[in-house]
Formats: C-alpha cells, structure tokens, sequence
C-alpha cells in the first residue's frame, strides 16, 4: 500500500484544519444558541409552573371551535422529558425564589 511522506500528510491535515475552521466555528456557535434556548425554554416553563408568568389569558375560551385543529399545529415538546427532571426543576425554583 502506497502511504504519503508524513511531511506531505501534516501539510494535508493543516490545510484541511484552516479550509474547515469557519464550519466549526459555524457549529460551535449554533450548538451554543441552541442551549440557550433551551435553557430559556426550561427556565419559562419553570416560571408557568410557579406562578410568576400568568398564561390563563392564552387559553382559547370555552366551547371555541376548532381547537382539535389548534391542537394539531402545535410542535411537540420531543426532548422535554428529558430537560425536566425533578433535580432541575428543583433548581429552577430554588433560583426563581432569589
């Protein structure tokens, strides 16, 4: 099997490490907002849960039509299950109550 000199692979891997930096940096940046988000997510849900966001006024009123449909549209919550654990919930209203 034919193998490069390892000078001519060093020059590879610094080309390719210099070519894909702005990619990385892309991803590094996006998987941070991402846990913002979830961190806000997580911290608004604590604070329905307490009490100190009032959300009555988003409910639709008795007997309204179409909330099946309304249901529907709505996104699941896939990974939330896994961020709500009574540990953290804990900590969020521990922290809620500063």
């Amino acid at each position: 099997m034919a193998v490069p000199p390892t000078t001519d692979q060093d020059y590879l891997l610094d080309l390719l490490d210099a070519e894909l930096q702005p990619f990385e940096h892309s991803i590094a940046t996006a998987k941070r907002e991402i846990d913002l988000i979830r961190e806000y997510r997580t911290r608004l849900i604590a604070d329905v849960v307490t009490g100190k966001v009032d959300v009555r006024h988003l409910a639709p009123p008795p007997g309204s039509e179409g909330l099946e449909e309304m249901v529907e549209v709505l996104e699941p919550l896939d990974d939330a299950a896994d961020e709500l654990d009574e540990e953290a919930l804990a900590g969020e209203v521990a922290h809620a109550d500063d």
